[in-house]
């Protein structure tokens, strides 16, 4: 606390800095080009500036007067009153003594409205009234008694204050806490006004989609899988109907599931068998061959046995005949195929110990 107190009795404060002030802040470079821009053109409108050093007491001494002055014409929307510190910077302190020429502050800048370049104040004592009168004179001067603008007048106004508002920005905790619970029972009474529901109509577009989603995956896990799986043998079946052939391990993968579904869905295999399969009999053949490699169990058929048992419902008389012979054939080949391959085993010697 010691620390602070001497930090702001040592450090030069700015002027006009609190927030109600009504006087404005021009930078350098702002105000480098208006003043350029005073001596190639006439003046849009009137700017005061007034140019100061914080810590300088003759300074400290024109602030309320100068804030009067601001507010007093804050009504002129033609009228710029503004403060520049030289020392803010070193571009402003070399702006303001080589090209303005300051050689003591505070020093108060004129540039009237419809007037090329700037004047100085050189009253004897810096008064609102003062500055406004000398104002009104320049720009009688250059319009003349032609201008249907009227002189410029202070308003009577409550002037801002750097006391005041330094106590209003250090209110007490209570008045703080007190504006925000009555601003939070205002946002609590809107809501209840207005009934807010949880379920808006994107989150109900959007937990539909998710149970639609869902829903989707059960019954394509469940039996959507299978189903496709029937469709498309089916769609393959109705090609080899019209001619269309296909490679050996498609029609080994149909003769499988053909047989497969012979043993859960009957009927449906049947269904699907009316239709001559090319080749069929010998991708059936080798499904039989392999379950015997692998050795099935007794009593119960393998694939071969099982799409032939499916396939024992004739269209017509001469289809059966075909049937028969094609299947008593395949089944003789199977026969002298297992045969073999137990005869190979049979010769094939045991393997020996090791030593």
């Amino acid at each position: 606390a010691a620390a602070s107190v001497a930090a702001q009795t040592t450090l030069p404060r700015s002027l006009w800095g609190y927030p109600e002030s009504c006087v404005q802040e021009i930078k350098v470079d702002s105000f480098r080009l208006v003043h350029r821009a005073s001596f190639s053109h006439r003046n849009l409108r009137s700017y005061i500036v007034v140019v100061y050093v914080p810590g300088s007491l003759a300074c400290a001494n024109i602030e309320a007067e100068v804030e009067r002055l601001a507010s007093g014409l804050s009504h002129e929307p033609r009228v710029v009153v503004g403060h520049l510190n030289a020392l803010g910077s070193r571009d402003a302190f070399d702006f303001c003594a080589s090209v303005l020429e300051t050689r003591s502050y505070p020093t108060v800048f004129l540039y009237p409205e419809g007037a090329p370049g700037c004047m100085r104040f050189k009253g004897d004592e810096l008064t609102a009234e003062a500055v406004v009168s000398a104002l009104n004179a320049a720009r009688a001067r250059v319009m003349g008694g032609s201008s249907k603008r009227a002189p410029l007048a202070l308003m009577e106004s409550e002037v801002p204050s750097r006391e005041a508002s330094e106590a209003r920005m250090l209110q007490p905790s209570q008045i703080v806490a007190q504006r925000r619970g009555a601003s939070q029972q205002r946002v609590l009474t809107q809501l209840e006004s207005d009934k807010v529901s949880y379920w808006t109509p994107s989150k109900v577009a959007f937990w539909g989609f998710v149970g639609a989603f869902a829903a989707a995956a059960l019954w394509w896990d469940r039996s959507g899988e299978d189903w496709w799986a029937l469709r498309q043998l089916e769609a393959r079946q109705a090609a080899r109907a019209r001619g269309q052939a296909f490679d050996a391990e498609t029609d080994a993968e149909d003769a499988l599931a053909l047989t497969m579904m012979a043993r859960v869905q009957p009927h449906e295999a049947r269904r699907l068998l009316e239709i001559e399969l090319p080749g069929l009999a010998d991708a059936a053949e080798q499904a039989g061959a392999a379950a015997r490699r692998l050795k099935a169990p007794r009593g119960v058929s393998g694939p071969a046995e099982g799409l032939a048992a499916t396939a024992a419902a004739p269209r017509s008389d001469a289809d059966a005949a075909s049937r028969a012979g094609s299947r008593e054939s395949w089944q003789q080949r199977a026969q002298q195929q297992s045969l073999q391959e137990d005869n190979h085993q049979q010769q094939t010697p045991p393997p020996s110990p090791p030593p």
